[in-house]
């Protein structure tokens, strides 16, 4: 399993996307599953993402890619970055969208490590804390 041994790879991605000027990244979640592959997951909770907006399909946005120079990566391995803004990623976590269920499982396990969190993405991160209380 990816997690945590690309975390400084993954540092440097969130710095990057922590820097671009159209978006506000609010929380960065570097998080692995208990599936045994070699990938490596990220949630980032970004505003305006989807005009913050929350989708009616009750789906997250999620981007796949492998190894790329500037993010190695093992053959057959890719990075999922799943993306969603904070009132969609608050909606998911109530209704446990099944897109967000392999984070909350996560947390649950303490498979994470919080890499950013500023403003509203504090919020998302006391909801997804409240849950794994919950449990």
């Amino acid at each position: 399993m990816a997690y945590p041994d690309r975390l400084e790879d993954v540092k440097r991605l969130i710095e990057q996307h922590r820097r671009l000027d159209h978006q506000t990244l609010l929380l960065a979640l570097y998080y692995g599953l208990a599936d045994g592959r070699d990938d490596v997951h990220v949630l980032e909770v970004i505003s305006p993402f989807g005009y913050n907006e929350v989708n009616e399909d009750q789906d997250l946005f999620e981007m796949q890619y492998g190894a790329t120079p500037g993010f190695p990566l093992p053959p057959g391995s890719c990075l999922s970055i799943l993306l969603t803004n904070g009132v969609e990623a608050k909606t998911a976590i109530r209704q446990e969208w099944p897109a967000i269920m392999p984070v909350l499982k996560a947390i649950r396990r303490g498979d994470y490590q919080v890499l950013h969190v500023e403003g509203e993405g504090l919020t998302v991160l006391e909801e997804f804390q409240e849950d794994w209380v919950a449990v």
